[in-house]
């Protein structure tokens, strides 16, 4: 707090002013006002107490200059007063807004960063404690990824956007995010025109003064990731079942480990083996017949060091000794020169 005239001197200041700037009661008699500022503010501020000595009012915002040179942000308000002895004088309020400041500086890089992400963001508020909810705000990356504007989307709730259905399965996990007060990560089926599509989606809560006030999430399209693994398990099924009508199993042998790296479930039924499976060689030898086993392991050998492929009919031996042929077809896989699996 402090009294300027209209000369924009220090008339009169109260000990606040002493402890945030560092200078004496004594400095201070010695100063004039513009004392207090850096060079380019003090034209603003010889402004600002013009205004409120012809106003009545002004206010502004400045850097406050300590004794140490540092500086502090600070916004005062001046009002006019007459003085009782004749005269006029501008009383002037100070508040520190550094907290301010470093909130606006936070909430410019949020928005830089929310405007240039190259991920779909988009920003939830969150009423009535988690009783409804609105989309505030969404980037141009969400725009151009699900073909939804932000003035299409703006204050809408999910069910106007999505339908009932769909609608109602998203703003379940709205609430579950607000309930939890943590984030939380899924993926859902969401109808854009005429396509189901497929997207993984991440929110978080923002929480302030104690209440979650927003949500703010990111989200991905996953639908042509989805799609190609349905068309990998369609054919996986249609795989397995040509395996079983014929009676055909594969198998994947991996030389470094000496083990099976894949075998398929009819191969595994075949050899008598649970589903997921795994044989070393002289495990795999053992179940033929024991005069066969010379012929197979001689197919291996060769296989491995010479790299020849092999096409056998031998007799398997179950541990019931049931017996039963088998075509039994190898082929040697080289990388740099080196076998090092065989697929059959």
């Amino acid at each position: 707090f402090f009294v300027l005239d209209e000369e924009i001197r220090v008339q009169h200041w109260n000990d606040r002013l002493l402890d945030v700037t560092g200078y004496s009661s004594e400095d201070i008699s010695r100063m004039h006002a513009l004392d207090f500022v850096s060079a380019e503010d003090r034209e603003r501020v010889v402004q600002k107490v013009r205004e409120a000595f012809a106003d009545g009012s002004a206010q502004v915002e400045l850097s406050l200059r300590c004794s140490d040179g540092s500086t502090i942000p600070y916004e005062f308000v001046g009002n006019l007063v007459a003085h009782p002895d004749g005269g006029r004088q501008v009383v002037c309020v100070g508040r520190d807004i550094t907290d301010r400041k470093q909130r606006e500086q936070r909430l410019r890089q949020t928005e830089m960063l929310f405007q240039n992400a190259q991920d779909a963001l988009f920003l939830i508020d969150v009423e009535d404690e988690g009783a409804s909810f609105t989309v505030r705000r969404v980037n141009p990356a969400y725009e151009k990824k699900t073909g939804l504007s932000e003035d299409d989307l703006q204050g809408r709730t999910p069910r106007e956007i999505l339908g009932e259905e769909a609608g109602k399965r998203v703003e379940e996990r709205y609430r579950r995010c607000t309930n939890r007060r943590e984030p939380i990560e899924y993926e859902e089926t969401l109808p854009l025109g005429t396509e189901t599509t497929y997207w993984t989606t991440r929110i978080a809560p923002i929480i302030v003064e104690g209440e979650v006030q927003q949500i703010v999430g990111t989200t991905r399209d996953v639908t042509d990731q989805r799609r190609r693994e349905e068309k990998i398990e369609r054919q996986n099924d249609l795989f397995d079942q040509a395996q079983t009508i014929a009676s055909v199993g594969a198998w994947e042998y991996d030389v470094q480990s000496d083990e099976t790296s894949m075998m398929t479930d009819e191969a595994c039924r075949i050899y008598g083996l649970p589903p997921g499976a795994e044989l070393s060689m002289d495990r795999s030898i053992r179940v033929y017949h024991p005069d066969d086993r010379p012929k197979v392991r001689e197919a291996l050998t060769r296989a491995i060091e010479e790299g020849d492929p092999y096409d056998l009919e031998l007799r398997m031996t179950s541990e019931d000794e049931d017996q039963r042929w088998v075509r039994v077809r190898g082929e040697p896989q080289e990388e740099a020169g080196a076998v090092v699996r065989l697929r059959g």
